[in-house]
């Protein structure tokens, strides 16, 4: 992973294949077109972080705001979905409630709504 970081630094995406069959990884990372290239090894950095959470899986995706890693057993390279492209490597739970996320987000956006003409601040409103 560490020579994808040294890519990531230089040009924006990273390729590498490591090891020996049947434990060869393959990695690929590649950050977004509007990072800089600083940002987008902050973004690999903390993507990095979250992919040891894919084991026991011998797959992982991070989809990141700026970029994204894909880590697996297998080569990848020449595919663009994958029967694989179901495991998930974080929070299960989160967004499987649809209605009650929907709930949530309108609650927050009504009590921001409600808030910002008295709170100080520039705020608008129908005329």
């Amino acid at each position: 992973m560490d020579r994808i970081a040294e890519q990531m630094q230089s040009n924006g995406s990273g390729l590498v294949v490591l090891g020996m069959s049947p434990d060869r990884n393959y990695s690929l990372a590649q950050c977004y077109g509007d990072l800089s290239l600083f940002d987008c090894a902050v973004c690999y950095t903390k993507a990095r972080t979250i992919l040891p959470k894919c084991y026991p899986f011998t797959i992982g995706r991070i989809y990141l705001d700026g970029c994204f890693v894909r880590a697996e057993n297998n080569s990848f390279f020449d595919e663009f979905i994958s029967p694989n492209d179901k495991a998930v490597c974080g929070n299960t739970t989160a967004a499987q409630d649809g209605v009650q996320f929907a709930t949530l987000v309108k609650q927050a956006v009504s009590s921001a709504v409600a808030k910002a003409p008295s709170s100080g601040v520039y705020a608008r409103g129908p005329r």
